[in-house]
């Protein structure tokens, strides 16, 4: 396994959730887009190409650590062999792009910004304020890889809006 570029976690509360049960069809896709989002994502951060298959992840790997006992969270670890200086956190270079990329497909497919100092998401939405371009991310680039994401993303919530096992994740 190469160097831990990060760790996403998938957990869900409320309702059969907080007695750690989930349904299982709504629970397996939302592993599948869980792994399906971040694959897309990742591969574009590194290889700057958008791919619409997740096995399709070129200089990195998606692991999945065990489920945490006692609840209904899991996991993931990307690693990747490109970057070899330590775990990239989110106060460094690529952990910063791979955090701020995604912050940005979940920010246009869901309308809510993850919780990090300053995403690519809102230097793009700052840039089309101030009308200039970005050239290292092209939002029409941004915006295709979104799509490729869009039903992933929706899938990672089926537990909340279609058995209703969970009331948040």
């Amino acid at each position: 396994m190469g160097e831990i570029i990060t760790q996403i976690e998938l957990s869900y509360r409320g309702k059969l959730s907080d007695s750690h049960i989930l349904d299982f069809y709504d629970s397996s896709h939302a592993l599948i887009g869980l792994q399906r989002s971040i694959s897309i994502v990742a591969h574009f951060v590194i290889n700057r190409e958008i791919i619409t298959q997740s096995n399709a992840l070129k200089g990195a790997k998606l692991y999945a650590l065990p489920v945490e006992p006692g609840s209904w969270k899991i996991a993931a670890l990307l690693s990747s062999v490109i970057y070899t200086t330590g775990t990239a956190a989110t106060d460094t270079p690529l952990g910063h792009i791979f955090h701020s990329t995604y912050d940005y497909v979940i920010s246009s497919a869901i309308g809510a910004h993850v919780d990090y100092d300053k995403s690519i998401g809102q230097l793009i939405e700052e840039m089309e304020v101030s009308g200039t371009n970005s050239k290292d991310f092209e939002k029409n680039r941004i915006d295709s890889m979104i799509e490729k994401c869009e039903t992933s993303i929706k899938d990672m919530h089926r537990p909340i809006i279609y058995s209703e096992t969970a009331n948040n994740g």
